[in-house]
């Protein structure tokens, strides 16, 4: 996490946040997955921290899916949607500019080394004397206990069409997948169903990159409305249409890959 940060902070790296958030997502699940190890009062202030984190991010990375969406889609629109769509990139540009600055505000190395201390206490009880069976053994039901989840999330969504139902879905198979790889870091074992869960993570992340960017597409368009920037306007409506037609087409792979309708989360 430390270098990603430095690499944020030099601002020249496409891939920083996307490592970043990835960087917290593990750290996150691995204190998740051996969470009976450890200290409590430590595990849930670093816990709080690294969501808080993980938001931060969050916000920056949705620009830049946004504007790589909004580029690719240029090459499919009418010729006299072109400048119009290109300053919309350039708008997203700028708001993605703001927000990185703010989020390597925010991750400076002083609270990447307040965060680096709670986990080194949370992580004190393993210098006592422990039996590394038990502790596998709880980290197996915790790992477990978010298969358990994932399955029953992917149950919810497969015939759902709510972006809620979906999003929760994703967010579950990534905690599934990131416990799994914390447990096989250890047991040397390998993570189970590791490329299942990347494919349904990323069938899942393309629908909720679409209703992020239909969520931000009405409200820039609104306010190109008020601004009287009818070009600007027009080109985000037909970006609406071009982004619900590949929603639909993300959720019918995602129902044809994932579970079958019929399927049981005790499975």
């Amino acid at each position: 996490m430390a270098r990603i940060t430095d690499r944020l902070r030099e601002g020249k790296d496409r891939e920083a946040v996307h490592d970043l958030r990835v960087a917290l997502r593990r750290l996150e699940a691995a204190l998740e997955a051996w969470q009976d190890a450890l200290a409590r009062k430590p595990l849930r202030r670093a816990w709080r921290m690294l969501r808080q984190m993980r938001r931060w991010a969050g916000e920056t990375r949705a620009h830049e899916v946004h504007a790589a969406e909004v580029r690719r889609a240029i090459a499919a629109a009418p010729t006299q949607l072109h400048q119009a769509l290109g300053q919309v990139v350039d708008d997203l540009e700028s708001e993605k500019a703001l927000a990185q600055i703010q989020l390597s505000s925010r991750l400076k190395p002083a609270r990447l080394e307040k965060l680096r201390r709670r986990v080194r206490r949370a992580l004190r009880p393993l210098a006592e004397p422990h039996d590394p069976f038990a502790l596998q053994r709880h980290a197996r039901d915790r790992v477990e206990q978010q298969r358990r989840r994932a399955l029953a999330a992917l149950l919810d969504a497969h015939p759902s069409d709510a972006a809620g139902t979906l999003h929760d879905a994703r967010l579950r198979v990534k905690r599934w997948r990131y416990c799994e790889e914390a447990l096989a870091a250890t047991t040397h074992e390998g993570s189970a169903g590791e490329e299942v869960l990347r494919r349904l993570q990323q069938l899942l992340g393309e629908i909720q990159d679409l209703d992020t960017l239909r969520d931000w597409a009405l409200a820039q368009r609104r306010r190109y409305a008020r601004k009287e920037q009818l070009e600007e306007s027009e080109a985000l409506d037909w970006l609406l249409t071009r982004a619900e037609s590949a929603r639909l087409v993300a959720l019918e792979r995602f129902r044809s890959e994932a579970l079958p309708a019929g399927g049981s989360a005790s499975a």
